[in-house]
């Protein structure tokens, strides 16, 4: 690995890691704003990593949706950007998501 690309990597998970403890405090404080922030932050940063087309499905569709924030109808792909990552909060937005939006939608992925 090059020097440079090392260094880029470094500074990557140094930028992920203060995400991580901003999140957390975020979440300690109640602050929700920050949910939303990280919905188009989430969107921004898949569209160029994997050449998504991800679109704010909440804006998109001028509501919160119950199983999933991002959507990219093209891949067919719904994304369930969360802060709580417990069992239960799987198997809710699963139970949500199934018989609703799998027809649009082959893959839900949670970050």
């Amino acid at each position: 690995m090059s020097e440079q690309r090392g260094k880029y990597l470094d500074e990557l998970k140094e930028w992920l890691i203060r995400l991580e403890r901003s999140i957390e405090a975020d979440k300690i404080l109640l602050h929700q704003d920050s949910s939303i922030q990280l919905e188009y932050f989430f969107r921004d940063l898949f569209n160029q990593a994997f050449d998504w087309e991800l679109e704010n499905a909440n804006a998109l569709f001028g509501k919160n949706q119950d199983s999933f924030d991002l959507c990219d109808k093209t891949n067919s792909l719904a994304v369930q950007v969360t802060r709580t990552t417990s069992a239960n909060k799987i198997r809710d937005t699963l139970k949500s998501f199934i018989g609703t939006h799998d027809k649009n939608y082959k893959r839900l992925v949670f970050i």
